[in-house]
């Protein structure tokens, strides 16, 4: 039953990956036999190209920048948003709302909100007296910019993320923490917080894949990366190397490191939530 599904991964998947860590020893315009250069590509990247580690930069702020984000924010609306209120599902909606959105339409929307001759977000800063700001034209502000429409299209999900866990607590253990003491936040700090170990653990392990690729999308339509190389992250610089310069196993490097990338920091979030692990 599962050999369809099986089959699909290898080709798709597995396949994929292990041609294209291949391709990254070769160099290969796409037209033109493909030529042997061993690490000549991760050398020109590490040694000739100061732009790549620009590339790597702006990748871990992005990263990093999500994280302290978008976990306490979803931590915390979570929080106020699982009693039973009425108007509680219509918040719930509203915050996951940004989710189903299409990548493309989120990216015009924003476009629209920043954009300087009397888009919102100036109009916003008038009210107190700022004057305009390029969002996506200042390489101080464009990054920024492009990480808050981060934050607001997948903080929805990990908020429901915490919601799920915060519903999964048993009653009788916040019961029996109130008897022992009234402080809200002793009964949070000491029952609920460690109980939402795995699930934080979930949400930062998402955020750090889904930085890497929602991210890659969201500056090719919003940016291309500019200015100045202030919003190009790896995957882009994979994708302008392969489909705008041709150069195909200078591309497959990048999205390799970016690939060890990912393992590196996912494998330490999940290595550092399987620690002191807490049962009731």
């Amino acid at each position: 039953m599962v050999t369809p599904a099986m089959a699909l991964f290898l080709v798709f998947y597995v396949a994929a990956v292990v041609f294209g860590i291949a391709l990254s020893f070769f160099r290969w315009n796409g037209l033109e036999p493909r030529r042997f250069v061993g690490f000549e590509n991760y050398k020109q990247l590490f040694v000739d190209d100061p732009v790549f580690f620009t590339n790597v930069k702006v990748t871990l702020i992005v990263v990093g920048a999500c994280l302290i984000c978008i976990l306490p924010l979803a931590l915390l609306l979570a929080v106020c948003l699982s009693g039973r209120g009425r108007l509680l599902p219509l918040f719930r909606w509203i915050l996951f709302l940004p989710v189903v959105i299409p990548l493309a339409a989120t990216a015009l929307l924003w476009a629209e909100i920043f954009n300087p001759a009397g888009g919102v977000a100036n109009e916003f800063l008038g009210v107190f007296g700022i004057g305009e700001v390029t969002w996506l034209g200042d390489k101080n502000a464009a990054l920024w910019a492009l990480i808050l429409v981060s934050v607001w299209s997948i903080l929805g999900l990990h908020v429901v993320i915490q919601l799920s866990a915060l519903s999964a607590i048993p009653t009788e253990l916040k019961e029996a923490a109130r008897l022992e003491t009234p402080s809200v936040w002793k009964i949070f700090r000491h029952v609920v917080f460690p109980l939402l170990r795995d699930s934080l653990t979930v949400s930062a392990a998402l955020v750090i894949t889904g930085s890497f690729v929602f991210f890659t999308s969201l500056a090719f339509i919003m940016t291309r990366g500019g200015p100045v190389h202030s919003t190009e992250v790896l995957g882009l610089r994979a994708y302008l190397e392969g489909f705008a310069g041709l150069n195909f196993g200078r591309a497959c490097a990048i999205t390799v490191i970016t690939m060890l990338m990912t393992i590196v920091l996912v494998g330490t979030t999940l290595l550092i939530g399987s620690r002191r692990r807490v049962e009731y």
